[in-house]
């Protein structure tokens, strides 16, 4: 994989878990301040598909063993900046969550600390998400390093019939030249008795 490409990648995953947790804290403000988060996470999706674009840009330019690896994962990335579009128009057409100051403040008692038990666990669940991908990543690279090897193995055996079949021709011409001498020395053989 390209180091312009892993640059790139790496800024992406970034910006994705930036965006995630962004949708996420968004759900639960008070609908002004979400207008505001909304307008933000509008701009950063579109920085991440700016990194997209010169994700897949970088990933035609390279070999066709690495092409078909990095075409999926854009494809991934695609579906992943996908549901970010839709979490942020569900976060700015309707009302996820309707927070009150008392709310916000923690004068409700039991409610604020179910409140906040659920966005522990919501936050556990994103971060178990962003783990994925990375996950995928190593996978996907232990399979491109497989590959490699697997080529260096295929290459190895070809170069070892290569010098075989040198070998093979030159051993051939060899006796070729003993048979064409064997012959001239038989004709001349022949000629002399008779």
């Amino acid at each position: 994989m390209s180091e312009v490409f892993e640059e790139f990648n790496r800024q992406f995953h970034e910006l994705l878990a930036d965006l995630k947790l962004k949708c996420m804290s968004a759900r639960v403000l008070l609908e002004d301040q979400k207008k505001q988060e909304v307008t933000e996470i509008a701009e950063k999706i579109k920085e991440a598909e700016s990194l997209m674009r010169k994700m897949d840009l970088e990933a035609r330019s390279v070999g066709s063993s690495e092409k078909a690896t990095l075409l999926v994962k854009m494809r991934e990335y695609r579906n992943d900046i996908n549901s970010l579009k839709t979490e942020l128009k569900r976060l700015g057409s309707t009302k996820v969550y309707q927070a009150t100051r008392p709310e916000l403040t923690g004068s409700v008692g039991s409610n604020n600390v179910q409140g906040s038990a659920a966005l522990r666990g919501n936050a556990a669940i994103v971060i178990g998400k962003l783990k994925k991908p990375n996950g995928r990543m190593n996978e996907n690279r232990r399979i491109v390093q497989e590959m490699k090897e697997t080529r260096s193995s295929i290459l190895q055996v070809l170069q070892q019939q290569r010098d075989t079949m040198q070998q093979a021709t030159t051993t051939v011409h060899g006796v070729k030249d003993n048979a064409d001498s064997s012959k001239k020395a038989l004709r001349g053989m022949s000629n002399r008795m008779n």
